[in-house]
């Protein structure tokens, strides 16, 4: 019973330091959400900290949540973490690498591999991002990590071009960015800041973000019936509006067996959406 308001309290607060911020979440929100007093949480967490320290534990070694802990819980259940933490990105991203020259690794396999990778650490990625002004020198440690996986994305989708393993691309840097756009916002976004939150289990979702990208890039692919739709973007690449608008209604076309109409910017009557940082976008 304890260890299920634990991982009540630890899923609540993730999502709130997600939604509004860390700074701006309190106690009282938590407990609010979880439904329990605030005294609650005081006797399980010795205040907000130590529950962020298990929420960014947890993202390392989910199975922590099924332990036993003495009550409250304090820092001196998580020594070196934020070092565990960017250990663990970087170990995470030369593995990522690893197959670059690897003649047997093929597009699905690396859609596939990196949808389980965003999906992981989504919360911890979130969390960075979002926080990056509470938390500069650790979100700038990341933002090492996320321009790293950035890079080696590029490399791969060059290596299959090169291959003819891909359909020819006219600009596969923006191309790179709309892969990695289309898997964190399945992997990451849609089950932690979605407008509208979706019960879809991770297997369907792998599905249907990889088949569509399947679809939309592979040479020789059979078009999908449907396209992902974003209410935001991460990346921040300099190009002009009419590129991005000619991108899109590519990638749209290949994904939707009727012809594509031209589809204006993201954004409000076609006023396009203000960038936010984000695992998907290119370095600065």
């Amino acid at each position: 019973m304890e260890n299920q308001r634990i991982r009540a309290i630890t899923d609540a607060a993730a999502r709130l330091f997600l939604r509004q911020g860390y700074s701006k979440t309190q106690i009282g929100h938590i407990a609010k959400v979880v439904g329990v007093s605030v005294g609650t949480i005081y006797h399980d967490f010795v205040g907000k900290q130590e529950i962020l320290h298990l929420v960014l534990k947890s993202t390392l070694d989910p199975d922590i949540l099924d332990h036993e802990f003495q009550r409250p819980i304090d820092d001196s259940l998580f020594p070196g973490l934020e070092e565990e933490l960017m250990a663990a990105f970087g170990e995470t991203a030369r593995a990522f690498a690893s197959r670059l020259d690897d003649e047997d690794y093929h597009f699905d396999g690396l859609l596939s591999d990196a949808f389980d990778l965003l999906s992981r650490y989504a919360v911890g990625c979130l969390f960075l991002e979002r926080n990056e002004v509470d938390f500069p020198a650790l979100a700038a440690r990341y933002r090492a990590c996320r321009s790293r996986f950035f890079q080696t994305m590029e490399q791969y989708v060059d290596r299959f071009l090169r291959r003819g393993e891909l359909r020819p691309l006219d600009h596969p840097e923006l191309s790179t960015v709309f892969i990695i756009e289309t898997l964190t916002w399945w992997a990451m976004d849609l089950p932690y800041l979605s407008f509208e939150p979706r019960d879809i289990p991770p297997g369907l979702a792998t599905e249907v973000c990889v088949n569509d990208l399947l679809a939309a890039h592979r040479r020789g692919s059979t078009p999908a019936s449907t396209a992902p739709c974003f209410r935001s973007c991460r990346f921040r690449t300099v190009t002009s509006p009419d590129a991005a608008l000619a991108i899109s209604n590519k990638q749209l076309a290949l994904l939707s067996p009727a012809p594509a109409r031209s589809v204006p910017p993201p954004g409000i009557r076609g006023r396009p959406t203000p960038p936010r940082s984000g695992f998907g976008s290119p370095p600065p």
